[in-house]
C-alpha cells in the first residue's frame, strides 16, 4: 500500500473514532462530560490513587493544564483529591463511585466497538492486526524519544570504557545470591560481552555461612572471579569481568576491597547512590566504575558528587526501566508513569552524558530487554549497551537453582506482581505463598543481622534476604524470586551462547 495511502487511511479512522465517541456522549448516562472529561478520568483510572504529575504525563499535557480540568470534574461529582498516607505533602487524584461508572460505561462501548471491528477478521488476522498496533505503539514512543543530536542507529558496535572494550556491547545482570556466578559471568565474557558477578550473598553455598557470611563470601567470590576470568580466557577476544556490590550493603567497603584486591577491572553498584566508591577504589588506577541509576536526576547527581570529590565522572549508568526484576529505583505509584516515559528516559539521558565533558560517559540500559528487538529500541534511542537478567537466570550457566529457573519458565503474566520491599522501593516477583502473606499484610517472622542501610530491621514485615536465601536453596513457594516482567516470554532454557548469538544475528 501506498505512504499516502495509508496517511489517507489513517486520518478516516482517526475522524471516525472522535466522531463515534461524540456520538456515544450524546446518548450516554453521562451527558455532562466533554469527551475530552471522558479520558481524563480514563487516564486517572478505576485502580490506585494516581499523583497529577502521573495523570498529566499519561495525557501528555502539564500539570496546570490537567488542574483547571480536575477542578471542573470535582465540582461535578466525578473525582476527590486525597493525601498521601505516607507522605502527607502528596496529593492524589481517585474517581468517585460515579467517576468510575462513567469509565466502565466508556470502557464497555470501546469494547463493544472493537469487538464488532475484529469480528469480521479471521483469528490470524486479529492477531496479526495487534502485533501491528503493538509494533507501530512501540515505534511512536521510540520516534518521539530519539535524541535528534546523538542518535546513532541500533548498532551493537563494540564498547570502549576507559582502558577496558567490550566486544559484544551486553552485559549480564548483577542477580544475587549466586545466580549471577563466576560460571554465568565467565561464558558472557567468553561470549565478548560484560559479564557481571553479584557479590551479595554470594558465599550461600558455602559451610560456614550462616556462622560467618561476610569471610564466606568473600571467599567466594574471589573463587568465582578467578573462575569467570579463567572461563573467558578460552576466548582471545572475550570481554571484561565485573563485579556488582550494592552501596546499601552494610560491608560495601569490605566487598569493594576484595574485588579489587581479586584484580577485577569492572565495579558495577546500585542499590543508592554509590557516592563514596571513586574514594574506595583509590590506588587501583584504570578500574570501570558504574553506577545502576533510574533517573536522569540520580546521573547528575553522581557526575557533581564525583566531580567534586574525585575528580572524575564514572565510565558509564546502567540505567535501569520500571520493568525489570528486583528492587526497583521507583516509587510504586511511579511505574507505570516511568514505563509511559521509559524511551524518553533513555534519550535524555544520553544528551545530558553526551553535554557532560568528553561524551565518553556510556549508557547501558536495563529492564525489560529480552531479544533483539528490545535491543535495537534501546539502541536507537541512544544506549551504547543492553544488560538483561531474566533470560541469563534461566540460562545452562545460571547458577540459579532449578527450582527457580523451572518457575520462570513455568510463569506467566498473572504470576508476576509487584510488592514494596523493606527499604520502601517496590519490587517485581513471582507469586507464591510468601508472596501472598505480604500482599495480605501478614508479617514473616525473621531475625535480623543488620545486612542492609536503611532497612527497618526486626521492624520490617519481612526480611528481603532471608526469602531470597529461602529461594536459593530451592524452597520457591516459601522464599523470594525477583522476576522480570518479560519473564512470560521466556520458553525454553537457552546457553549463554545462544542468548548471545540471538542478539547480534
Amino acid at each position: 500500500m501506498e505512504i499516502s495511502k495509508i496517511n489517507e487511511t489513517l486520518a478516516n479512522l482517526f475522524n471516525m473514532v472522535v466522531k463515534l465517541e461524540e456520538e456515544e456522549r450524546q446518548h450516554s448516562s453521562f451527558t455532562d462530560l466533554s469527551v475530552v472529561e471522558i479520558h481524563t478520568l480514563v487516564a486517572i483510572g478505576t485502580e490506585k490513587p494516581r499523583t497529577m504529575t502521573q495523570v498529566a504525563g499519561i495525557l501528555n499535557i502539564s500539570v496546570s493544564t490537567l488542574t483547571t480540568a480536575v477542578n471542573k470534574l470535582l465540582k461535578k461529582g466525578y473525582v476527590e483529591r486525597m493525601r498521601d498516607s505516607e507522605d502527607r505533602r502528596i496529593v492524589k487524584v481517585t474517581l468517585t463511585e460515579k467517576g468510575r461508572e462513567a469509565v466502565e460505561e466508556h470502557d464497555h462501548y470501546h469494547n463493544m466497538v472493537v469487538k464488532d471491528a475484529i469480528s469480521f477478521l479471521s483469528r490470524k488476522e486479529a492477531v496479526r492486526f495487534a502485533t501491528s498496533v503493538n509494533v507501530i505503539n512501540d515505534f511512536l514512543h521510540m520516534r518521539n524519544a530519539v535524541p535528534k543530536k546523538v542518535r546513532k542507529g541500533a548498532v551493537m558496535a563494540p564498547l570502549r570504557l576507559g582502558d577496558i572494550t567490550i566486544p559484544v556491547p551486553v552485559f549480564n545482570g548483577g542477580m544475587s545470591m549466586g545466580i549471577s556466578d563466576g560460571t554465568l559471568a565467565g561464558n558472557v565474557a567468553k561470549c565478548g560481552g560484560a559479564g557481571i558477578i553479584s557479590a551479595t550473598d554470594i558465599g550461600i553455598h558455602e559451610d560456614d555461612f550462616e556462622e560467618n557470611p561476610i569471610e564466606a563470601n568473600k571467599r567466594a567470590l574471589l573463587r568465582e572471579i578467578e573462575k569467570a576470568n579463567e572461563i573467558a580466557s578460552e576466548n582471545p577476544d572475550h570481554g571484561p569481568v565485573g563485579v556488582n556490590i550494592l552501596c546499601s550493603c552494610a560491608n560495601f567497603e569490605i566487598y569493594v576491597g576484595t574485588a579489587l584486591e581479586a584484580g577485577v577491572r569492572m565495579i558495577v553498584s546500585g542499590g543508592g547512590l554509590p557516592l563514596s566508591l571513586p574514594g574506595l577504589c583509590k590506588g587501583y588506577e584504570g578500574v570501570t566504575l558504574i553506577p545502576v541509576i533510574a533517573s536522569v536526576r540520580a546521573a547528575k547527581v553522581i557526575m557533581k558528587n564525583w566531580r567534586k570529590r574525585y575528580k572524575r565522572i564514572p565510565e558509564a549508568f546502567i540505567f535501569e526501566g520500571p520493568l525489570a526484576g528486583g528492587q526497583l529505583g521507583f516509587k510504586e505509584e511511579q511505574l507505570e508513569a516511568a514505563n509511559e516515559t521509559f524511551y524518553n528516559t533513555i534519550a535524555e539521558l544520553k544528551g545530558v552524558l553526551a553535554e557532560s565533558g568528553d561524551g565518553s560517559c556510556a549508557l547501558i540500559v536495563a529492564g525489560g530487554i529480552l531479544n533483539r528487538k528490545d535491543c535495537k529500541k534501546v539502541l536507537t534511542c541512544g544506549a551504547d549497551a543492553v544488560q538483561l537478567g531474566t533470560r541469563f537466570a534461566v540460562s545452562q550457566e545460571s547458577g540459579a537453582h532449578e527450582n527457580i529457573k523451572k518457575a520462570y519458565l513455568d510463569c506467566r503474566e498473572k504470576n508476576i506482581t509487584v510488592i514494596k520491599t523493606p527499604v520502601g522501593m517496590p519490587a517485581h516477583v513471582l507469586k507464591n505463598e510468601a508472596i501472598e502473606k505480604i500482599l495480605a499484610g501478614e508479617k514473616i517472622p525473621h531475625s535480623c543481622n543488620e545486612c542492609l542501610i536503611n532497612c527497618p530491621g526486626e521492624e520490617a514485615q519481612f526480611c528481603q534476604m532471608e526469602l531470597l536465601r529461602k529461594a536459593a536453596k530451592g524452597d520457591i513457594e516459601n522464599g523470594l524470586v525477583f522476576c522480570g516482567v518479560k519473564a512470560r516470554k521466556i520458553k525454553r532454557q537457552e546457553s549463554v551462547e545462544e542468548i548471545m548469538q540471538s542478539l547480534i544475528k
